[in-house]
């Protein structure tokens, strides 16, 4: 039982070490292309993520926490006084920096562009665009400037109380404009 436990504490320990050391390569990739990604979002200045040391000013990667210091262009601001709308293009901004570095072949995005406006979703699309070769995003928005910028829009539109239609369209993004009423700002297909 004796060298059952102290191997059993060795494989621990070497796992410990691997995966501290798997993580803190990753994280400083993450880091680097989070600052890059920031810029390009906010066209301009930097964000920074930090392991957070605890109470006795140490670091354990495998336990710690990860501060995001976001450096907007022009202002001095901290994560908890941005707007939504800063909020959650910091947040997609991590999100590509991950994708960055590890992608996944499907991504999911459910209202992200709601608080945004049209520059924010500009550079929303254009980022989206960098990786459509390796993974597929699933965009849900009520917003036309971002249905405009999707190479597949799937509308579902209510046509009678209770009753929803699907729509599905596959085009380029000229095309798009086709089905989308421009004097509205709902979504809406063109007969």
């Amino acid at each position: 039982l004796e060298k059952a436990k102290a191997d059993s504490k060795q494989v621990y320990d070497e796992i410990r070490v691997r995966s501290a050391e798997q993580f803190t390569e990753t994280f400083a990739q993450i880091r680097e292309s989070f600052d890059y990604v920031f810029g390009v979002m906010f066209h301009g200045g930097h964000g920074r993520l930090e392991l957070r040391a605890d109470e006795n000013g140490n670091v354990d990667p495998l336990t710690c926490g990860i501060d995001i210091i976001p450096e907007l262009p022009g202002k001095v601001s901290r994560i908890n006084a941005l707007s939504g709308g800063e909020s959650s293009k910091v947040a997609a901004s991590l999100l590509f920096a991950i994708y960055r570095i590890k992608k996944t072949p499907f991504c999911i995005l459910d209202e992200i562009d709601a608080a945004w406006d049209s520059n924010n979703i500009s550079s929303f699309l254009e980022m989206i665009r960098n990786f459509t070769d390796d993974v597929q995003f699933i965009i849900i928005t009520h917003n036309t400037q971002t249905a405009r910028g999707v190479d597949t829009l799937l509308a579902i539109s209510q046509v009678e109380v209770g009753v929803s239609k699907t729509f599905n369209f596959t085009m380029d993004r000229d095309a798009i404009d086709r089905f989308i009423d421009k004097s509205d700002t709902k979504l809406r297909l063109k007969s």
